[in-house]
């Protein structure tokens, strides 16, 4: 159950309860090489909360309480095979489900300070999408030294959303700019269907003593975006990860290892007033980490992230002032975690 809490302050943050529920199933049956899984998973969703639009929402949208049900019963299916012991290329299709969130249907009041509105739809629709992936995982042990192993993974796949939810901004006019608000948004379901398709490789060596691995997706987003659909709905076109790190001390009971992310510009999509905006710039980013196992089974670990404090702005998000040359990203943070087995 989700619970959003009314702000104290005439803020975006709804009023509202959701409750989801999930059930699933699945089974595998295996004949020679070929490996056949099949699965079904049913997601439910009711929602209530009140609707208040502002005097400008240029939708029609009922005002105050709402409730909301809905259901849906998603088929998936893989089908494997495994020729060799190194070698499974795989092909699956499936089904999914989305129900709106409490703020997608029930986000109303000022943002403070810069003169923008926020709206409800509570005529939201569930988002549904329908995945294909091909691909294929290599695993490879005793490469170099014997108790090595060497994993990878190539993969395609081919996501197409019905009603796909995304974030619009709207022009208030006089009316509203009298009121002292200068942009409004709301969410709405796109037209037609969104495309999100691309590749993603991994690979991945461990010796013992060190070890490393290496990411990579490419994603074109196909949106068929109103005007003002904002920067809300994209993602970076290339995302590159590299991790590296050694065990070392007696048994190999400290880790210490590094990440690097390098992310692209993300495309943006037009302001209110059907401007087109210039992308999310693309960011490097630096993390160290290290792990501690004590005899007992306790294990202590520690983290810095963004090591060199980079201002940036992450796909998915933007700035209080719509500016996508801001940040909003987390600047140096350390974190430590302390984990143990009863």
């Amino acid at each position: 159950m989700i619970n959003n809490a009314a702000s104290s302050a005439p803020g975006i943050n709804p009023s509202g309860t959701e409750t989801l529920a999930s059930i699933f199933s699945s089974t595998t049956a295996s004949l020679g090489i070929v490996d056949l899984t099949a699965g079904l998973r049913y997601d439910g969703f009711s929602a209530s909360g009140t609707s208040a639009p502002s005097a400008f929402d240029p939708i029609t949208v009922p005002t105050g309480p709402i409730d909301r049900s809905g259901g849906r019963l998603d088929p998936s299916v893989t089908l494997a095979l495994n020729p060799t012991d190194w070698f499974q290329p795989y092909a699956s299709y499936a089904e999914s489900y989305r129900p709106p969130s409490v703020s997608e249907l029930f986000a109303g009041g000022e943002h403070g300070g810069d003169g923008g509105v926020f709206d409800p739809n509570p005529n939201l629709d569930a988002e549904t999408a329908r995945t294909w992936e091909v691909g294929a995982n290599f695993r490879f042990d005793g490469v170099f030294a014997p108790g090595d192993s060497f994993r990878a993974k190539a993969d395609y796949f081919d996501t197409r959303v019905e009603n796909y939810i995304a974030g619009v901004l709207y022009d208030p006019g006089p009316a509203g700019y009298a009121a002292g608000h200068y942009w409004g948004s709301y969410f709405v379901n796109l037209p037609g269907t969104s495309r999100i398709n691309g590749v993603e490789l991994q690979a991945a060596y461990d010796a013992g003593g060190y070890f490393g691995s290496l990411a990579y997706t490419h994603t074109n987003s196909d949106l068929p975006a109103p005007a003002g659909l904002g920067v809300v709905s994209y993602t970076p076109d290339d995302v590159f990860t590299l991790t590296a790190g050694v065990r070392v001390l007696e048994n190999r009971r400290l880790t210490l290892g590094g990440r690097l992310s390098a992310v692209s510009e993300t495309k943006t999509g037009p302001d209110a007033y059907g401007a087109p905006q210039p992308p999310l710039p693309g960011y490097n980013l630096v993390d160290a980490f290290a792990n501690y196992k004590f005899d007992n089974g306790v294990e202590l670990g520690a983290s810095v992230s963004n090591i060199f404090d980079v201002s940036y702005t992450p796909s998915l998000s933007t700035t209080p002032d719509l500016n996508p040359a801001g940040g909003t990203g987390r600047g140096r943070t350390f974190e430590l975690n302390l984990k143990a087995n009863f």
